[in-house]
């Protein structure tokens, strides 16, 4: 729901900022923007349904909240980062986009690490998965 939001109010911004600042014709690229962001998160989203299907024996130790939190982040927000140089010709793919991906790697390792906390604090996390 939320991305839906965000997908529905994103163009009201650029609009408003446009307005602003003066941009008059690259109000124009906003809806083609928009097609090109939501292929980038349903490919980042399956990356990091892979991730989590590959760390599954792991799914109830610490090292494996870690890794699909830093992984499941890197894959969502790497493959955005793949498509942000269509959308504006100032952002690069080397150096601005991948700078970024170990920041957002290190930023998933924490949020894992805090639901591994949070499940380990109230009793989620469960017994071992059975071995095949």
């Amino acid at each position: 729901l939320l991305s839906a939001l965000v997908l529905v109010l994103s163009p009201v911004y650029v609009w408003v900022e446009s307005t602003r600042v003066g941009w008059g014709p690259r109000l124009l690229l906003v809806p083609l923007q928009v097609l090109l962001v939501v292929p980038g998160y349903f490919t980042g989203f399956l990356l990091a349904g892979w991730v989590m299907d590959a760390t599954r024996p792991l799914a109830h130790r610490f090292r494996g909240y870690a890794l699909r939190g830093s992984l499941g982040a890197t894959a969502v927000y790497g493959a955005v980062g793949l498509v942000l140089p269509l959308l504006d010709r100032d952002v690069r793919l080397w150096p601005d986009v991948a700078a970024t991906l170990p920041f957002i790697a290190a930023f998933g390792l924490l949020a894992g690490a805090g639901w591994w906390a949070r499940d380990r604090l109230t009793g989620r996390l469960g017994p071992p998965p059975p071995r095949r």
